[in-house]
């Protein structure tokens, strides 16, 4: 009998032998990292042990998936998307080929439309890893249901992690608890300010949107656990962070590429972001040496507004006109002409103007978007464009005309070679003669989903592509210009480094976090992250609404002179007149706002040697605008302040956002900090709130004691009070 124990375990190892080299044989490790596989949950380490990524216990870390985007809206889609991951058809999971800084592993997929799931693992450096996730083999004739194309990923949530990013949130400083779909489109009116949000979204075909929608959206995402990752994907991608356990990543795509980064601090990872996808082209200095003054009306009416402020020794850096080719009123307020004409009634000395402006030291600033108006008389684009079919199509082939606020539009095809040829050629035309620096490159966001494209893709497919490549055609024509300058509100991932500088949309006038003067304050924070690394607001917000009974938002005095004081102290401090300028508050509306954003250019332009610094900063991927939590990573408290944010890594800045107070809280870090406008000192043993009081004549702001911004500002106020 006791010869046969050593026989009867000698058995049950030869048994059980395959099970347990082939659970062994899925463990990999590369010189940077480490992977450890329990089923289909998956753990993966760094060289040190730290944790890169992982899935919950128990639950798939990538699986089969359908995904239903349920979006609303015609001019702005809202999303409530619906992922039905099909755990149930994974099967056993194999290594596939493996090297020392790479491995595959193969899941075999039972009972489905698709035989296997690939998930391939590439070491990119000690501190990154790319996975990409593909299916191969087919069990029946295409075209599959879309559970058989879908994907979605389950990362595990660390205790107490937060997450920011997704390119410029203006509502939501972090992204716990939230539901988020990278589509960069038009990101509406209201924005969950109600009643306005409710009326506008029932009745106004989704023109309000909601607390997630945005212009500019980056698949982007950094941790308080000091670790990031991205999405490379031409469609848009569901992040789905209401579980304080996991997020779900769902790409509307057949496939998922992803980069997963580790860092020590935020500026690390913002670093390695750059390192992928670049950064914002280098801010020429002219741009921030004073205001950046939004005027329009002709020539006549320009000059006279900037006289003014020449009188009182204003700092002026630059003059931006927008109606460079005319205006005319609609039912939501002023628009533009979309010709690409210059507009001889208003300019009828355009080239002369722009040098007199020039001799000033004041260079000037146009405009232009790839949308084109019809029903133009005389010389007319917008039939060349139709007849050389440049223009995006509808389902029928013919030019896609769509509605804005009382009037319909085309746009360019910028996937049609030669339509981007002749667009550029309209734009450099204007630049050559009249001797502008730069432009705005507006109105990006709105192709719509069934558009037909020259490349043979449709508008959902081609949907943030077209972005890019409006931001590429920029880039391409403002180095043509020397030391020129361009700025976009609309951005894609990698679209960042064609332009110079974002600016945050069309706020309400109004104070509120959803759409108003708080929401700056968040995109200004969260834009930075993923590529805006220069952003800015128009002073006083742009839309004013008149609703009868409902709503009349209208800029305010108050409102005005709080939003200058805030911009000056960030990137750029420029002016708009706003959609409605005759019911909206101006610079020159009184004596006294007039005095005060005199004093307030001066106080930007004295910042001016601190900013360079910053600028330098941008060229290795650090915003100029940050959040508390950039400079304090690991204080957690600093990852949920979304009313106050640091200009660079001397000032914090904490503007009023409500009407009529004049104090307010204040979070200091440990340190000697000094009120820039009273000079109290309060030196700080430790993170804290204190209470800080504010006149009508100034906002909160506090500089390192003895830093340069500290000296600057001293002197200036000396000056300028």
């Amino acid at each position: 009998m006791a010869k046969m124990v050593p026989t009867f375990w000698f058995v049950w190892f030869c048994m059980l032998w395959p099970f347990l080299a082939l659970a062994e044989s899925l463990d990999h490790q590369t010189s940077g990292f480490s992977w450890q596989w329990d089923g289909h949950s998956l753990q993966v380490f760094d060289g040190s042990h730290r944790l890169m990524m992982s899935s919950l216990a128990g639950m798939p870390f990538v699986a089969p998936a359908e995904v239903r985007d349920n979006a609303q809206g015609l001019i702005t889609k809202r999303f409530s998307p619906r992922v039905i991951v099909n755990s149930q058809v994974l099967g056993e999971v194999r290594k596939g080929s493996a090297t020392e800084s790479s491995v595959e592993y193969i899941i075999n997929l039972q009972g489905f439309c698709r035989e296997f799931l690939h998930l391939s693992f590439h070491q990119i450096h000690s501190r990154a890893l790319d996975l990409e996730v593909v299916f191969s083999g087919n069990r029946r004739e295409s075209p599959y249901h879309s559970s058989c194309e879908g994907l979605s990923l389950a990362l595990e949530q660390l205790d107490e992690e937060n997450f920011v990013g997704l390119g410029t949130q203006s509502t939501l400083i972090t992204l716990n608890g939230w539901v988020f779909t990278t589509l960069s489109q038009e990101q509406g009116h209201g924005r969950g300010l109600q009643p306005l949000t409710w009326l506008s979204n029932r009745f106004g075909k989704g023109t309000a949107g909601d607390e997630t929608t945005s212009y500019h959206y980056v698949s982007h995402v950094i941790s308080s656990a000091m670790r990031s990752f991205w999405v490379y994907a031409r469609k848009h991608v569901h992040f789905d962070f209401r579980s304080p356990s996991m997020v779900r990543i769902s790409p509307t795509e057949p496939f998922l590429r992803m980069r997963f980064n580790l860092g020590s601090d935020v500026k690390d990872l913002t670093r390695e972001f750059a390192r992928e996808f670049g950064t914002t082209k280098r801010l020429p200095d002219w741009v921030h040496k004073g205001a950046m003054m939004g005027l329009q009306g002709g020539e006549e009416r320009i000059w006279r507004l900037l006289m003014k402020l020449k009188n009182l020794q204003a700092r002026i850096g630059s003059v931006w006109i927008q109606d460079w080719l005319g205006s005319f009123q609609t039912m939501v307020g002023q628009r533009l002409l979309w010709y690409w004409q210059t507009d001889t009634t208003l300019y009828p000395n355009w080239k002369d103007f722009v040098a007199r402006l020039g001799a000033q030291n004041w260079p000037v600033l146009s405009y232009f978007n790839p949308r084109i108006k019809e029903n133009c008389s005389e010389s007319c684009y917008f039939d060349e464009a139709a007849q050389n079919q440049y223009l995006v199509k509808d389902r029928l082939g013919q030019p896609y005309m769509i509605g804005n606020g009382g009037f319909d539009f085309a746009k360019i095809d910028l996937f049609n070679l030669e339509a981007r040829y002749w667009l550029a050629g309209l734009m450099r035309k204007h630049f050559e003669d009249s001797a502008v620096k730069g432009w705005m490159a507006d109105f990006s966001e709105a192709l719509p989903f069934d558009a037909r494209l020259a490349d043979g893709s449709s508008g959902v497919e081609s949907h943030n592509a077209y972005i890019y490549q409006w931001a590429k055609l920029n880039g391409q024509l403002i180095d043509e210009i020397d030391d020129g300058f361009v700025f976009m509100r609309g951005g894609v991932l990698g679209s960042h480094k064609y332009v110079h500088a974002f600016w945050l949309g069309d706020q309400l006038t109004t104070w509120d976090r959803y759409d108003g003067l708080h929401s700056t304050v968040v995109g200004l924070i969260t834009s930075g992250l993923s590529g805006a690394l220069v952003n800015h607001s128009d002073i006083g917000g742009l839309t004013n609404i008149r609703i009868p009974l409902v709503a009349n938002i209208q800029r305010t005095k108050e409102l005005f002179l709080r939003w200058t004081q805030l911009n000056a102290f960030t990137p750029i401090f420029r002016t708009h007149e706003g959609l409605r300028p005759q019911v909206a508050h101006q610079f020159d509306s009184d004596e006294e706002t007039l005095m005060e954003f005199s004093r307030y250019s001066k106080i930007f332009a004295s910042l001016y040697p601190y900013r360079q610094r910053l600028v330098e900063e941008t060229q290795q991927g650090i915003p100029m605008v940050r959040g508390m939590f950039m400079e304090y990573p690991h204080i957690e408290a600093a990852w949920q302040i979304d009313d106050q944010f640091m200009l660079g890594d001397e000032l914090i800045v904490a503007p009023i956002l409500k009407p009529s107070e004049t104090g307010r809280m204040v979070f200091l870090p440990q340190g000697c900090w000094v009120d820039v406008f009273t000079q109290k000192i309060y030196d700080i043993p430790f993170f804290q709130k204190v209470y800080v009081e504010a006149s009508h004549r100034h906002i909160p702001v506090f500089a390192k004691q003895g830093s340069q911004s500290d000296g600057l500002l001293r002197e200036a106020l000396g000056r300028y009070r």
